[in-house]
Order: C-alpha cells, then structure tokens, then sequence
C-alpha cells in the first residue's frame, strides 16, 4: 500500500507540473491576435503558439535605403501614415537601427515605435513611414516624373576596375528647343525631387512629354 501511495504521488506530482507548462502566461498586457494551432494538435518545442500585440504600442521595421545609414539617428521623430486609415497620421520614433547593409536589397533596417495608437490600427497594415533626414533650402524642387535616368560603366584607368555610375538629367526649354541638362539629386520625396546643381531659377522645364523629345529638337511652349 506504502508504495502504491508513492507511486500516486509521484503520477500527481507529475500531473501537476505537465498542468503548470500548459499554461500561457504573456509577459506584458497584450491582445491575442493569431492562434496558430488548434486544441489537441502536437506543438513541436520552439514553436509560437499564439502571436501577442499589445494595444500600448506598435513596433515597425522599416527598410531604409543604405545611402541614408549616417542620416537615420536613434531618437528621430517618424510620421507614419497607413492607406486604410486615410486622414490619420501617427507619431513615432526610431528605436534603432541595424549595423550592417542588406547586401542583396542594399538597405538596412530601423525599428520604429508609434507613441499614439488607436483601436483602428492592426499588427500587419502596410504603412509609409517617413523620416525627416535632411533640409535643404534654395534648391529648385521639380516633379520626380521630370528626372530621367540612365545608367553608364565607368573604367578606372589605374586599375582596370569597372564600376557603375547613374546619371540624371531634364530637359528645358532654351530658344525654342529642347536641351538635356545635366542635374545632380540633392534630395527626394514621394512625388518631388530637390535639384542640387544644373537648374536655375527661371529654367522651363519640360515636364510633359520629356520622354518623346530629344535634345536640340525644336519644340512650341503650350501654357
């Protein structure tokens, strides 16, 4: 009987410990959002079993070109808009960023916390996140459409090496013809780019057709 018992406790004490690591306990104030298995299926060890958001504040990591690395500090300020919420903007800042550049995407990510959230904004909504990384004053701002492009192989002559070097330009419009300039980027947004040198004030820019014309082909100014 005196081994019986033992063999009852052990079984309970057993019991007791497999009841304690079926429960979930989430270790901040959270929301369940996803269950990613149902009730009797074998969970294999390291598995997530539930995803958690918590209604105090989104996290983001958002894909930054390599080229603003220096610009992007800890402690910016980040506006973030989400196309299903129109009319909203959210407040946030950048957690931190990573160290080392993708080198298949040649971006590098930044976490980003949203201070305000509210009960319309969901874990997994595509955002547009920006990041105010430089000012530039008495620049020309042209369309972003107005910029073309093209991509040239430059050879290093010392070493034989070749690398990739990406031009820009516009066309204006100069005693009747079109002329190709020659521009460099200073900064771009979504829609505008600011022009660092080869515009002036003044330049008519040819901002529709710009892809047809040539440079010294004549053209008629419309208004």
């Amino acid at each position: 009987a005196r081994a019986q018992l033992h063999q009852a406790e052990a079984a309970f004490r057993l019991a007791r410990e497999q009841y304690r690591n079926s429960l979930f306990v989430a270790p901040f104030r959270a929301t369940i959002a996803a269950i990613y298995f149902d009730s009797g299926e074998f969970v294999p060890a390291g598995q997530p079993v539930f995803l958690l958001v918590s209604p105090h504040g989104f996290k983001a990591d958002v894909p930054i070109p390599e080229t603003y690395w220096k610009d992007v500090q800890i402690g910016q300020t980040v506006l973030a808009t989400f196309p299903d919420l129109p009319g909203k903007q959210y407040v946030g800042t950048v957690l931190w960023k990573e160290t080392a550049i993708d080198p298949i995407s040649r971006t590098f990510r930044a976490r980003v916390v949203l201070k305000q959230t509210d009960s319309k904004l969901r874990a997994g909504m595509f955002g547009l996140f920006r990041i105010a990384v430089k000012t530039v004053t008495n620049m020309p701002v042209v369309p972003d459409n107005a910029i073309s492009s093209r991509t040239e192989i430059v050879i290093d002559p010392q070493t034989g090496q070749s690398r990739y070097l990406q031009k820009h330009y516009v066309f204006v419009v100069e005693g009747g013809r079109a002329r190709r300039k020659p521009v460099t980027i200073a900064l771009e947004s979504d829609t505008r780019v600011a022009i660092g040198t080869g515009l002036q004030a003044g330049d008519s820019l040819i901002v529709v057709g710009q892809k047809l014309v040539k440079d010294g082909q004549p053209v008629r100014v419309v208004e």
